[in-house]
């Protein structure tokens, strides 16, 4: 049986003098710049006003965090090689045990604060304030929040905001009004807005905007209301957006110049055909009483297709140029309602 056994010898486990130098002189290195970087980012949020926002709190927070990381975690590093080959200045066991500690407390804490800030600046950066029942809002409610990107206020019961409620959100690139109660809009409700690009303000109360409501959104690519004559409001845009349904415009009820000369064809023709063969039928007596009741019935209800026709085409002409001023009084008015009820005589 072999009785030989292996001595442990510290110096087995120790690197080189030159590899210990190089990493010391690494670690001490990045622990500099991290000094003086962190020091600047923090100086710079303290001497500016204007840096003061939630979203910079959490990145000065995380300096911090940082900074204090390589207060305690460098010395440990600069007395290691560098400045004794040897070992470490520091010999005294209580001392090192408690400055081991404190690094490696102060490297965890870093950790998990520079992660929670990450996290809490991609929170801050996108609001959901969505289906939580809101009524109202005031005024400075995001005031501050210069670099948010998504706000979200859908699903809400919502039925005014306030003038100048977005003034502060200049980063702002999404915004989600949608499925609320508003059912009017300031003028300069989103002035300032410039970055906006996508912009929900269907399922609401809206009838009607201000001209130049959307005047300031430069960058806006897509917006979404339920009618698409609301849209045209977007058109005095930078950027304009194109507003049309199936055969409506934003500048005639029925676009197309070919569907429009039909339309008025087939209303003069029906109107005044239908009319001479009823009162053809009306005068001339005929010895086949059914056959000329019959096609009279059918005669008046093709001449009420052609007032049907005609109210259309007139209407078209008389708001030509401007008709998404009229379309939901034209939709919802009694004109349309009566039209709709002779197509279907």
């Amino acid at each position: 049986m072999n009785n030989t056994s292996a001595v442990y010898s510290p110096d087995q486990t120790r690197c080189s003098s030159s590899v210990s130098e190089t990493v010391t002189v690494v670690l001490s290195t990045v622990s500099l710049l991290a000094l003086m970087g962190n020091s600047l980012v923090i100086l710079t949020f303290i001497k500016s006003v204007s840096l003061k926002n939630s979203s910079n709190y959490y990145i000065v927070n995380m300096a911090t965090s940082d900074l204090v990381c390589v207060l305690l975690n460098w010395p440990l590093y600069a007395t290691e090689g560098m400045l004794k080959p040897g070992g470490s200045l520091i010999t005294n066991s209580a001392f090192a045990t408690i400055c081991c500690k404190m690094g490696i407390y102060s490297r965890s804490v870093s950790y998990v604060v520079s992660i929670l800030s990450l996290m809490l600046v991609a929170v801050d950066r996108f609001i959901v304030t969505a289906d939580n029942r809101l009524f109202q809002l005031s005024g400075t409610v995001f005031k501050g929040l210069e670099e948010l990107k998504t706000l979200d206020l859908s699903y809400n019961q919502i039925s005014e905001l306030p003038r100048n409620i977005f003034a502060d959100l200049k980063g702002l690139e999404h915004l989600f009004l949608n499925n609320n109660k508003v059912n009017q809009l300031h003028a300069d409700i989103f002035h300032g807005l410039q970055n906006l690009e996508r912009l929900h303000l269907q399922g609401n109360l809206l009838k009607a905007l201000p001209l130049e409501v959307f005047a300031g959104l430069r960058n806006l690519k897509y917006l979404k209301l339920d009618s698409f004559s609301l849209c045209c409001y977007a058109t005095r845009t930078a950027n304009p957006l194109s507003a049309q349904d199936s055969c409506s415009s934003c500048n005639r009820m029925i676009e197309d110049s070919g569907p429009r000369k039909i339309i008025w064809l087939l209303g003069v023709l029906a109107v005044l055909g239908n009319l001479a063969v009823i009162a053809w039928r009306l005068i001339r007596r005929d010895d086949h009483p059914v056959q000329t009741c019959l096609l009279t019935n059918l005669a008046v209800s093709d001449f009420l297709m052609g007032v049907y026709l005609m109210i259309v085409a007139i209407q078209d002409q008389i708001w030509a140029g401007a008709y998404f001023n009229f379309d939901l009084t034209w939709r919802s008015g009694t004109l349309c309602k009566l039209a709709g009820a002779l197509s279907v005589l």
